[in-house]
């Protein structure tokens, strides 16, 4: 295409606007012939381009040829050369590839004011190349799953799928095109609500579909092998065992994300990671497969670290005896604890003496108040809950309910009884419980702490002070 002004008007203008039905990037476009005479005419360009949430963007990846000035990112003018269409110093070449657009326009106009307009001179638009823009798969290894961006498409989570250009950007944390200033992948949320053993995974996808008609949301998670890592790819045995197929129906929303669940369980009782994707079209026949071409949608990957080693601890024998309390004391090596330690331990049972006592009080002072707690009745002994465990397996500790049987639970131990992490054969716990009576019947619950994060119960177990 080939651009005249009247070079005898400064006001003139020449306007070029491409406008792209989706969103694309341009590569190596050349404005040739930018040239001018001493005195006389001279040819002047504004390059812009719109974004698709209507910025104005200036071009980026800039050639300017030596007898063309930059005025600033996206006006150029020419020097008082005369040239012509061959000759590379006149020539402009630019791209618009760090985010796409979906308007471009140029603008040719008068440098200076000529005397007469210089006949057939011109600025000749040349040839370009402009490609889609898509949203790829990032876990490598895993075959391409890509996405053409579309203005009216499904999209999972906040934002629509970054710009990927014209080639997948993969790694080994599938996150090679988030660390670019760009995360897109907010779209899935993991969970698995009971933990330790429970070898199960809940996939939230949250699906974006103002597109006015059903769309479909896809999902599959590699099934680890026996090492614990990701077999290397996606098959239909890594589909969800809810629903038991890849994909489900999304109604349109209205742009207010809809919760799509997959769940996976029976999975290996190990620790690893493995990798998941999960892609939106909004058609079925696009998205059924984890590889391959879609118009429009988002495609998400997504590495997922575990650890599903079994958390376990069996209990041994449980009793409640009485016990002196000089002995239990001695037991805890009260008389090398400092100042601090002892006070700790009485927060152990109570938080409101110890707190009291964590100001001014002398050690002996906290001994008493120690001594007066487990022996409220000062009869010199005090309820001791003991129990053993015989293999242990993940547990941080333990804490302690009590009831009088009225299924009214008092918490023992407001600090937990820390697990014996080097003795995965077990041991045994004491728990000292000076609200127990002689001759009264208790039930007792034992909740285990597990590294996971969650608790197990056991008991209840029914016992008196012996």
């Amino acid at each position: 295409m080939q651009s005249y002004p009247n070079f005898a008007n400064h006001n003139e203008r020449v306007i070029f606007t491409y406008t792209f039905s989706q969103p694309v990037i341009i590569r190596d476009f050349s404005i040739l012939d930018i040239d001018g005479r001493a005195g006389s005419w001279g040819d002047a360009v504004i390059v812009t381009a719109r974004s698709e949430t209507g910025a104005t963007l200036d071009p980026d990846n800039v050639v300017v040829g030596s007898f063309i000035n930059q005025i600033n990112p996206h006006q150029y003018e020419a020097t008082n050369h005369q040239t012509n269409s061959t000759d590379s110093r006149s020539t402009l070449t630019f791209s618009f590839s760090d985010e796409p657009i979906t308007e471009l326009t140029i603008t040719h106009y008068p440098a200076a004011i000529a005397a007469s307009n210089p006949g057939r001179s011109a600025v000749i638009m040349t040839d370009f190349d402009f490609f889609y823009v898509y949203d790829y798969g990032d876990a490598g290894g895993y075959g391409t799953a890509r996405h053409i961006r579309h203005f009216n498409e499904p999209w999972l989570g906040a934002l629509r799928g970054d710009a990927d250009l014209t080639a997948p950007q993969t790694n080994g944390d599938a996150d090679a095109d988030d660390t670019d200033g760009n995360d897109d992948e907010d779209g899935v949320t993991f969970r698995s609500p009971h933990g330790g053993d429970h070898a199960e995974i809940y996939a939230d996808m949250q699906v974006v579909n103002d597109t006015g008609g059903d769309v479909y949301a896809c999902a599959w998670l590699d099934r680890w092998d026996g090492t614990g890592n990701g077999g290397g790819s996606f098959d239909a045995g890594d589909v969800a065992d809810s629903p038991a197929q890849a994909c489900q129906t999304v109604a349109d929303n209205g742009g207010v994300a809809t919760t799509t669940t997959f769940y996976w369980n029976g999975l290996p009782s190990v620790s690893g990671h493995t990798f998941s994707r999960f892609r939106v079209c909004a058609t079925l026949a696009e998205c059924q497969n984890p590889t391959g071409d879609a118009n429009g949608g988002e495609v998400e990957d997504h590495r997922i670290d575990f650890d599903f080693t079994p958390t376990a601890v069996t209990i041994g024998k449980v009793e409640l005896k009485a016990t002196r309390i000089q002995s239990f004391l001695d037991g805890l090596n009260v008389d090398q604890m400092d100042r601090a330690a002892l006070v700790a331990l009485l927060q152990a049972w109570d938080p409101a003496d110890a707190a009291a006592l964590s100001g001014d009080a002398t050690r002996e002072e906290i001994l008493a108040a120690l001594r007066n707690y487990l022996d409220p009745d000062g009869n010199g002994q005090v309820a001791v809950l003991a129990w053993d465990t015989l293999e242990e397996r993940g547990t941080i500790g333990f804490y302690v309910k009590r009831s009088a049987g009225n299924n009214d639970w008092v918490l023992i131990n407001n600090d937990m009884l820390p697990g014996l992490i080097n003795a995965p054969m077990g041991g045994e716990y004491l728990l000292a419980d000076p609200g127990a009576r002689s001759g009264i019947p208790y039930q007792y619950i034992l909740i285990e702490q597990e590294a996971a994060g969650k608790t197990r119960q056991y008991g209840p177990y029914t016992l008196e002070v012996k």
